[in-house]
């Protein structure tokens, strides 16, 4: 059996961080594995393209796009790559594209590829003209139908498969793809590395980073804290609310700091993102990690606060509710007071029970280990097909 994973990198993004996991983890268990990818960082990645040529892509379909802007990140992969001739040439038994946008390969070199094709959908792009996100699907100019059009081309295909990593997700391409139950295939969760994101010592860590033992530390994270999908708007009315009031601590952690206008707070704290180690650090200290996406597939945040022990409040986006039911808190609604009163009547030992809760399920659930063998078991299930 011969895989190739796809990915634009093996690093960047919570999508490509995944697959570059299940790939390492998959190396030990087939004789043929292989990852692709345009932006390399790691020593056992196939650079397959240019960064440069790549990037000539990008900017030209970032022109295009601001004919047809929406309100959440758009891609099209509609330029020729010649990534598929490489592929082809390595004649795998299956490529496995997971993050695959910023002009990776295109949509009609997909078509033709001659291998079995299995996509992990991370997002929602594959089942829109050019969003990885939409509350509405708003298929109303020509470039958004005829995308979406050899999506479904493209889904109709003997060869090609699917694999979700929650049910949401499931419903979400079943119906606007039309797939039928034998061509798609459920993977529960993601793979965290328990080595690091584990529980670590809160009365030291709040003595390393200068944090009172006697405040309640709400933490927020997002790689860039200015998308609008991640609803920091609703985090800064928190702090905004809580300001200076020392019973309640705040950690942003994010690419730039979050915009508090000229105000500064004694309650709150950022953090640049940082190597995984630190931000283990930062979710162990913490006593609750606050989730306001308003739209995900499966937030990695959520799983990796819940493996270092931190209970999560979230908005009910995506799969978030499927693992935070019992383990963690949810928002039904969309609003700031809402989300404030849920963090003033939470008790103490309701975030002792949900702590034990997070990390038992962590355990069980979120080790590479479990998800590359029901990736495993896929690939042989597509083979025999």
């Amino acid at each position: 059996m011969k895989i190739i994973f796809l990915s634009y990198s093996d690093t960047i993004g919570g999508a490509c961080s995944v697959s570059f996991q299940i790939f390492k983890s998959l190396k030990k268990k087939l004789k043929f594995v292989k990852f692709f990818s345009i932006h390399k960082k790691k020593y056992d990645t196939i650079k397959i393209n240019s960064l440069f040529y790549i990037n000539l892509l990008k900017i030209l379909e970032k022109i295009i796009l601001l004919f047809f802007q929406k309100k959440y990140h758009q891609s099209l992969n509609i330029f020729r790559t010649y990534n598929n001739k490489i592929i082809n040439r390595y004649k795998p038994d299956i490529l496995n594209l997971h993050w695959f946008q910023r002009s990776s390969i295109s949509l009609n070199e997909i078509l033709n590829l001659k291998c079995k094709i299995i996509f992990s959908m991370h997002d929602m792009w594959m089942v829109s003209g050019t969003q990885h996100y939409f509350e509405k699907n708003d298929i109303n100019n020509f470039l958004e139908k005829n995308l979406y059009e050899i999506k479904k081309k493209i889904a109709k295909k003997p060869n090609v498969f699917f694999v979700v990593h929650n049910k949401w997700m499931e419903s979400i391409a079943k119906k606007k793809l039309s797939i039928k139950k034998e061509k798609i295939f459920l993977c529960n969760y993601y793979p965290i590395n328990k080595k690091i994101f584990k529980k670590l010592k809160k009365d030291y860590l709040r003595k390393k980073f200068n944090i009172s033992n006697q405040s309640k530390v709400i933490l927020f994270s997002a790689y860039n804290v200015d998308d609008e999908r991640k609803g920091v708007k609703y985090f800064r009315e928190i702090i905004e609310y809580f300001k200076n009031n020392n019973s309640y601590y705040f950690i942003t952690v994010g690419n730039q700091n979050l915009k508090l206008g000229n105000k500064t707070y004694d309650n709150y704290q950022h953090f640049k993102f940082s190597e995984p180690r630190k931000l283990a650090e930062i979710y162990s200290l913490s006593d609750l990690y606050v989730c306001t996406s308003l739209l995900d597939n499966l937030p990695l945040t959520i799983l990796e606060s819940m493996s270092c022990g931190t209970p999560v409040l979230s908005f009910n986006n995506g799969g978030a509710k499927e693992i935070l039911k019992k383990n963690g808190f949810i928002a039904n609604r969309r609003n700031s007071r809402l989300l404030i009163d849920i963090i003033k009547n939470i008790k103490q030992k309701d975030l002792i029970v949900k702590s034990r809760r997070s990390i038992k399920f962590a355990q069980k659930y979120f080790s590479k280990e479990k998800v590359s063998e029901r990736y495993k078991e896929i690939f042989c299930r597509v083979i025999s097909k």
